[in-house]
């Protein structure tokens, strides 16, 4: 009866090891899809702000009568929508295109173009060095 019980034992014991070990092997994995899932969905969010921030300043500028007063106040509002989204940009460019906007025809848009560039160590990844930009 000894002898079955080291038996039993030495088994209980190895098994113990390879589960040890699939975890050690297995944890870290999972850690680092989990790292990439959040950096993925971080940069995504920043993508949704920069499109909001483009929305908000085409919508500011369309009712200005000039288009002195309408790249004022798209820009003001995309650096606002920005801000409203928590986004701290290192470099920001904002383009309110007023082109067709001083013909005041019907059918006439005004489009804008933002640019945002962001820390990678904020945004994405912590501690990885370099920017990214998102337009």
């Amino acid at each position: 009866m000894t002898g079955r019980w080291r038996r039993l034992q030495a088994r209980g014991t190895d098994r113990g090891a390879t589960e040890a070990l699939e975890l050690v092997v297995v944890v870290p994995i999972l850690v680092i899809l989990l790292v990439l899932g959040v950096a993925g969905g971080n940069v995504v969010r920043s993508n949704g702000g920069v499109d909001a921030a483009a929305a908000a300043a085409a919508r500011a500028a369309s009712p200005q009568r000039n288009p002195d007063a309408a790249q004022l106040a798209g820009t003001a509002a995309a650096r606002a929508a920005l801000a409203d989204r928590g986004l701290d940009c290192q470099d920001i460019q904002i383009d309110v295109d007023t082109s067709q906007f001083a013909d005041r025809t019907a059918g006439a848009a005004v489009r804008a173009d933002v640019q945002c560039t962001l820390p990678m160590a904020q945004y994405a990844l912590p501690g990885v060095p370099g920017t990214i930009t998102i337009r």
